[in-house]
């Protein structure tokens, strides 16, 4: 049985393995690029660049976290939630960060779960919150991916037709996600046959075997709140999809940055739609990549697929900047964040212990007066019941 104070530094330690991964490749990107002339010229203002469209990547990333933030907020109201705007604009940051930072993104909707929890959500609310912005957030992408195949899918069949087939099998993936989602949200009968049976197995072990009972008890205990989560989301389809209709913008704001980089470079060939479906073909194709944040595929893929719309002198530098805003800024934001909730979290807790110290040691002085107070009333309680036995 593993120690629950050794699994959290454990766990600690393979996050920081996979930083030092990033920071290693943010180096490599850097020193690879030192021999790139453009690249040095971008740095030292030495390139043409327009900053206007600089500031409009930040503004389209920003964008891009707050209406995620307000698909968060909008979905806690579904399944009645009291969260604040604050509480969802963390959630938001904070997924986006440790998704960045393990393989397949697969850190994120677990550390959401917890801090939703930090945060005075009980889990069966935040599970349902996080699956349900999970099937609005990949169904806008699919439907951006079908209106984008229409769009420049003949070109890129033509010119990359392996690429066309990476992206095709990667939406594959993400369609069939949804439907597996979807199904355990509108049978939760499902999940709660699956989490017991996994129960049953486990506690199959003779370490855990005494704890069959207790987590049987508090598994359906969060099944009951999980089943009447699903019951709001059920009744409220509408409002679902106003919550994928925000999620669709989002999506848009992230996609947007290719383009605005292309204009940042003062580069005006290729339209708004074609560097979407690049972006969103890309981000499909390099979805089965294990590293942290797909890092080395994307950066390979960018090479790949805006071979045709950038210049070969800028290619470089437009994918450093590209890769900047829509990964390294959730890395930047994401890590401040992590690090300000834990010591906010700590300075809490201390409060909090401090003040039951206090609250303990009053008790512990008044006790004392207390009990000589009943031990003399005690006699006068005594005659008193005799008269009136009496």
């Amino acid at each position: 049985m593993i120690d629950q104070s050794q699994e959290k530094p454990r766990r600690r330690k393979k996050i920081s393995w996979q930083l030092l991964y990033i920071l290693a490749t943010l180096i490599v990107l850097l020193i690879l690029g030192g021999s790139d002339a453009q690249l040095a010229a971008l740095f030292s203002g030495g390139l043409p660049i327009q900053r206007l469209w600089l500031v409009l990547c930040a503004l389209a990333m920003i964008g891009f976290w707050l209406f995620q933030t307000f698909s968060y907020q909008y979905i806690a109201r579904i399944v009645e939630a009291k969260t604040s705007l604050w509480t969802s604009l963390r959630i938001t940051l904070l997924g986006e960060y440790y998704s960045a930072i393990t393989p397949f993104a697969s850190g994120g909707q677990p550390m959401q779960v917890g801090y939703y929890r930090r945060y005075g959500v009980t889990a069966a609310k935040a599970a349902m919150i996080i699956a349900v912005r999970y099937v609005g957030y990949i169904s806008a992408i699919c439907i951006c991916y079908i209106v984008s195949v229409a769009v420049s899918g003949a070109r890129i069949l033509a010119e990359f037709p392996l690429v066309f087939w990476l992206t095709a099998a990667g939406f594959l993936v993400n369609f069939a996600s949804i439907v597996m989602v979807a199904g355990l949200l509108w049978r939760p009968s499902l999940v709660e046959r699956a989490g017991m049976w996994v129960i049953r197995l486990w506690t199959c072990f003779k370490p855990f075997a005494s704890k069959r009972e207790k987590w049987e008890h508090s598994f359906r205990g969060g099944m009951q709140e999980f089943s009447l989560a699903a019951q709001c989301i059920r009744a409220n389809p509408l409002r679902c999809l106003v919550a994928m209709a925000i999620m669709l913008i989002s999506v848009f704001c992230m996609f947007s940055v290719a383009y605005l980089v292309y204009r940042a470079l003062g580069l005006t060939q290729n339209h708004y739609f074609e560097l979407f479906a690049m972006q969103l073909f890309l981000y499909l194709a390099t979805s089965f990549a294990p590293t942290p944040g797909a890092t080395g595929a994307t950066e390979g893929g960018f090479y790949l697929f805006f071979a045709m719309v950038f210049p070969q002198g800028l290619l470089y530098s437009a994918m450093l900047v590209w890769r900047l805003f829509t990964y390294y800024s959730h890395l930047l934001i994401g890590g401040v964040l992590v690090v300000l909730d834990e010591l906010l979290t700590m300075r809490r807790k201390k409060a909090a212990g401090a003040l039951y110290t206090e609250e303990t040691e009053a008790m512990d002085s008044t006790a004392p007066v207390q009990a000589q107070e009943d031990a003399t009333a005690a006699p006068d309680r005594a005659d008193a019941q005799q008269d009136a036995d009496v």
